[in-house]
């Protein structure tokens, strides 16, 4: 700090450093119990949602658990199934009779979530880089942000600050705090593309296999007027090389996108290794990617980031009202998030852990059991894609579904 000049010092209850979906709906929900006059929200960029990082892909359950409601313009598809593929081209799908999921246009969904919290009277500072969070006596006391318009150092002095900045969470390693190990990212690349064929446009794709997407898979979402997205992410290797060759050359997948044109390509790290060891401190509450709140077997992160933001709103204003921000009323945020998702997020953490320990060879195994046996049929009734943990033993509970389940652990363990 030397060698920063710092030109503004203000004062306020609660910081927010980023706008995404997650910042910006612990902000809403500061907002909706009464603190929105006493929130500051930080987002570096000029635009909320800009560069978008992720395919958009929500449970519709989830969102209205969450109290989310959506303008139209902002829903691309309503799915209802999925059609997943082995190694060797395999497939069986999972569906149901009417829409489960949204592909939402993930610019426009963190610009909502934000302009409610701002008609709600929250203040959002776009173009301020939060540079440092800072620590003294024993707390967590504000945080100062460069002002990239004005080319100067701001300093916020704050009772509290939710972190929502995302992965790899630079602030957070920056004060010796957990942070997402980079050894368990994975990373994602994803293309708009055009013109796609012979793809469900109700049907989300996805592909396993480690020559295109070791670490985790690719994915087709399509859209109604024939465009989609499309990813995948992986272990190791450039994502950008590995997104290409998936389009262009992958046996089945490239067929349904010969005649497409990629509009444009994102990348992003993904921390897959399970939730960080402590998300409080003394003034500090860690929520989203930046916690690795993050499902290790897809990847996604907005919904139980919202979810745990949620949380994370109510623990602050519990704090405001006592006025105390210490490590033993804030941990209450740690507790209620591992109540609500902690045990699906370790079931989905062994999970991740074993289907990297397969081959494509036992991963072609495991789809054709699955099929023998029907597994879609009992995912169809259990399945739920946020609480995966609980889908996992509802479907072990059917001796059906407790079979491929057998298998993976097998596999994993002994490795033929």
């Amino acid at each position: 700090m030397a060698s920063k000049v710092v030109r503004v010092q203000r004062e306020t209850a609660i910081t927010v450093i980023g706008a995404g979906p997650v910042g910006a709906f612990a902000a809403l929900n500061l907002a909706k119990l009464g603190l929105a006059a006493k929130t500051v929200v930080f987002e570096e960029h000029s635009c909320i949602g800009r560069p978008s990082h992720c395919a958009g892909h929500l449970n519709i359950k989830t969102l209205k658990k969450l109290g989310v409601r959506l303008p139209a313009k902002i829903i691309e598809n309503k799915i209802r199934g999925a059609k997943l593929y082995s190694p060797r081209g395999l497939n069986f799908r999972i569906e149901r009779k009417t829409p489960i999921t949204l592909v939402v246009n993930r610019e426009l969904f963190d610009q909502a979530i934000a302009e409610e919290a701002e008609k709600l009277g929250v203040e959002f500072l776009l173009k301020f880089r939060v540079k440092e969070i800072l620590v003294g006596n024993g707390k967590i006391n504000g945080l100062v942000a460069r002002n990239l318009s004005k080319k100067l150092y701001e300093k916020f002095y704050s009772k509290l600050v939710i972190d929502a900045e995302g992965c790899p969470a630079t602030l957070l390693k920056r004060i010796n705090f957990p942070y997402p190990n980079p050894k368990n990212f994975v990373y994602g690349g994803q293309a708009e593309v055009d013109k796609i064929q012979d793809v469900e446009d109700d049907v989300v794709e996805v592909y396993f296999g480690k020559k295109f997407a070791e670490g985790l898979f690719a994915w087709i979402i399509p859209r109604k007027d024939g465009t989609a997205k499309v990813g995948l992410a992986l272990k190791h290797g450039n994502p950008k090389k590995a997104l290409l060759s998936f389009i262009h050359k992958h046996p089945i997948a490239s067929k349904k996108l010969h005649k497409s044109q990629i509009l444009s390509l994102k990348f992003h790290p993904i921390p897959l290794g399970g939730p960080i060891i402590k998300t409080f401190s003394k003034g500090l509450l860690v929520v989203g990617d930046a916690a690795s709140q993050v499902k290790p077997t897809t990847g996604g992160g907005v919904i139980t980031g919202m979810m745990c933001a949620k949380l994370a709103a109510k623990t602050a204003l519990k704090a405001y009202k006592l006025n105390d921000f210490s490590e033993k009323t804030l941990e209450e945020y740690e507790k209620a998030w591992k109540k609500e998702i902690g045990f699906d997020l370790k079931a989905m953490l062994r999970v991740r852990k074993m289907l990297n320990r397969l081959s494509d060879r036992q991963i072609d195994k495991l789809f054709k059991l699955c099929i023998k046996i029907g597994l879609n049929q009992i995912l169809e009734k259990v399945g739920d894609l946020d609480f995966q943990g609980r889908t996992l033993l509802k479907a072990a509970s059917n001796p059906k579904g407790f079979i491929p389940l057998l298998y993976l652990v097998w596999s994993a363990l002994t490795g033929r």
